[in-house]
């Protein structure tokens, strides 16, 4: 097999990259809960999670409504469209040839807007590594990022709200 037929083989349709990552996201979220949640010296620093009790404050629909409707698409517009584009604009500037700075500056913006514990700020940097991973990728296809980053992150977070919810 030439290389050329082998790189074809390799080489993923975007919707299949779309739910890899998606799924990388999941994984994440679950093994760095799981990791974090069996050390000891991490628990005096993890509350209680008030993500749980904002949820049962303001009702199962309008949570589900926010966490996999609105929110993603907020957060997408200003954690990873707003940054990202502003870290590019700055990359020439800066001779930056990689696109690692605008990840990881979108990244750690994206998770340190999520404070509800240490666990989910560890959880959404990793979340927001493949959010902006995603951003850079269907950025370069010149296809609409905006919209792709979106699903990928409701289409997340409505794994998550089912499996923590239902």
């Amino acid at each position: 097999m030439t290389s050329k037929r082998a790189y074809k083989l390799f080489r993923f349709s975007l919707s299949v990259r779309i739910i890899y990552i998606v799924l990388l996201a999941v994984a994440f979220n679950i093994f760095i809960s799981w990791l974090i949640d069996q050390m000891p010296f991490f628990q005096p620093l993890v509350p209680d999670e008030s993500i749980n009790k904002l949820a049962d404050d303001v009702g199962p629909v309008v949570f589900f409504f926010f966490a996999v409707a609105l929110a993603p698409f907020i957060e997408t517009i200003f954690f990873q469209a707003f940054i990202i584009e502003l870290t590019k604009l700055n990359q020439k500037r800066l001779r930056w040839k990689s696109n690692i700075y605008p990840i990881i500056f979108s990244a750690t913006a994206f998770s340190l807007i999520h404070v509800y514990s240490l666990t989910y700020v560890v959880v959404t940097f990793f979340v927001g590594l493949c959010l902006a991973y995603t951003y850079i990728i269907v950025r370069k296809r010149k296809q609409n990022p905006i919209l792709v980053v979106t699903i990928v992150h409701a289409t997340h977070n409505l794994i998550v709200f089912t499996l923590e919810h239902v």
